[in-house]
């Protein structure tokens, strides 16, 4: 996954800006439950990218607790199993090392067929998805308007962006 994207990173641009975290724009390297420095790393130094990622994540992942919620209650171990599946690569893409680590524990509980230790995982899993969520939602608050709209951020490169991540998964 890392090496599909970052081939395709430098067809979406290499002198994008904003700058990638850690240099003099203000963006951290870390934010709870990330690591930002090593996600960017992933996907070539592209850090409009990662954010076009981030944003992809944080817009395609809202209900997808609800939706491991429903595939448990309805007893479908092999749904639940591939939602944390999908969860776990994701937030690894993008830097969510909490949420890939708890969806990862997770998903090999399921795939063992241990639902009782499963489910004492549910309530850490939750918000710690929860907590990576408001952490990329917050992210994007934060960012200068300036910055948040810059024609590099979901425009430009935002269609390609989903096209190399559909083409990835």
């Amino acid at each position: 996954l890392y090496k599909e994207m970052a081939t395709h990173s430098l067809a979406l641009g290499s002198a994008m800006t904003p700058e990638p975290p850690g240099r003099a724009t203000g963006i951290p390297e870390t934010r709870p439950g990330f690591n930002l420095k090593d996600a960017v790393y992933r996907v070539g130094n592209n850090w409009a990218l990662l954010q076009n990622i981030l944003f992809l994540f944080h817009r395609t992942h809202q209900s997808t607790f609800d939706q491991f919620i429903k595939a448990v209650e309805s007893l479908d171990w092999d749904l639940a199993s591939r939602i944390t599946h999908t969860v776990k690569g994701g937030a690894a893409t993008i830097g969510a090392t909490a949420l890939s680590t708890i969806a990862g524990e997770l998903e090999a509980l399921l795939k063992e067929k241990n639902h009782q230790d499963a489910r004492q995982l549910f309530p850490k899993f939750q918000s710690t998805f929860n907590e990576a969520l408001k952490n990329i939602g917050n992210y994007k608050t934060g960012l200068d308007e300036r910055t948040a709209n810059h024609p590099a951020i979901e425009t430009r490169t935002q269609g390609r962006t989903k096209q190399i991540i559909d083409n990835i998964i």
